[in-house]
């Protein structure tokens, strides 16, 4: 009987386990800094909880007991509710990818009214079933006559999106455009063959290989991560920068430079300088202040870093910096290599451009005073 259960759940195990997998591959990207990063990981959590939720429906019908008709309408009224939510937070996703606007994203509610409608709808549904009832006698589940107005309500969010897609192709990437077509095709398809063939479990594990597709297709060639350092690349960077500002959060921005780095390359070779960018890449990394700082190599010998608060301790951050280059059995061998640091804190005035461009001229600021020694 438990086997027999099983293999009628197994496309629906297999997916969850996928997304696990998935969701542990996304954090050892240690892409957390991008915000389509923050919205894929509540997708892979919203996702696997339906995934959950929906095979636990039909492991409850019909089971005798007040615990399982409350169970009944909880659980169905979820599922419902989270797949609304889901396609909310896909559309935010989508939405951003085409325009990059963080501040247009939050601006719309993440997408979210509609799950809303449909919460006020589930509630209702309790006291008057409109949408579906559990039977008080058996448990069981039953659809009401309006049973397609929850999914209407996704499919409607979903069309909007493909109208806004289409209205703006001309501006979007092949790339996105691919993304956006492979996502659309197999949900929508599936759910409509569950809608009218309501045995079949197929939705959820559908939604997971589109997730599967998208994070392969858009976010492991997104060229967040420099090659060389494995620091965060100036696409992030910007990104990350214009995510601040508009949030206008404080934090604490420092260009960095290292001062005769064209010489190790002159005399060592060019192996050797790469070996020394990152092992200096390595250094910044296990000197920052906390988790949150976010380092990116801009180009060359330049790197930048971003603490997300005006309260760091520049002084004591150089100290520790210094220390670790001279302890260093591979850099200190290089005794003419030193680095030059700009530093400014972010005030609600400035723009990205600002911030660059003031933290560029005090580091070379800096690196004047250090060629006069």
């Amino acid at each position: 009987m438990l086997i027999d259960q099983l293999s009628f759940y197994d496309v629906s195990i297999m997916s969850f386990v996928l997304l696990v997998i998935l969701y542990v591959t996304s954090r050892l990207k240690r892409d957390h800094f991008s915000f389509t990063a923050h919205l894929v990981k509540y997708i892979l959590f919203l996702t696997a909880l339906g995934v959950i939720i929906e095979p636990l429906t039909w492991l409850i019908d019909q089971k005798e007991g007040l615990f399982f008709y409350v169970m009944g309408y909880l659980l169905n009224s979820l599922l419902l509710i989270i797949g609304t939510i889901v396609v909310g937070i896909w559309a935010s996703y989508w939405d951003y990818k085409m325009i990059g606007s963080k501040k247009r994203v939050i601006k719309e509610f993440y997408y979210l009214y509609p799950a809303v409608i449909q919460v006020i709808l589930m509630i209702y549904n309790v006291f008057i079933p409109l949408f579906f009832e559990i039977n008080e006698a058996t448990n069981l589940y039953i659809r009401r006559p309006l049973y397609v107005i929850p999914y209407l309500i996704n499919y409607g969010l979903l069309a909007y999106m493909i109208i806004f897609m289409i209205r703006r192709y001309k501006h979007i990437s092949k790339r996105i455009l691919l993304g956006f077509a492979s996502f659309m095709t197999l949900p929508i398809l599936n759910s409509i063959i569950q809608l009218l063939v309501p045995g079949l479990l197929i939705t959820w594990p559908s939604l997971t290989l589109s997730i599967i597709v998208v994070y392969l297709f858009l976010e492991t060639t997104t060229g967040n991560i420099d090659d060389l350092t494995k620091l965060y690349t100036r696409r992030l960077l910007e990104l990350h920068l214009t995510s601040l500002i508009e949030d206008k959060k404080p934090f604490c921005a420092m260009m960095i430079d290292l001062d005769r780095f064209k010489d190790v390359n002159d005399y060592y070779g060019h192996v050797v300088g790469d070996k020394v960018l990152t092992r200096f890449a390595e250094v910044l990394n296990e000197c920052k202040p906390n988790h949150d700082t976010f380092i990116a190599r801009l180009g060359g010998d330049e790197f930048f870093m971003i603490h997300q608060t005006n309260q760091i301790d520049v002084n004591q951050l150089i100290h520790k910096i210094n220390i670790t280059m001279k302890n260093d059995i591979f850099l200190s061998q290089f005794t003419f290599l030193d680095y030059s640091l700009g530093t400014i804190d972010y005030n609600e005035t400035m723009t990205m451009d600002d911030v660059l461009n003031l933290s560029d001229r005090k580091m070379y600021e800096q690196k004047k005073i250090h060629k006069q020694k």
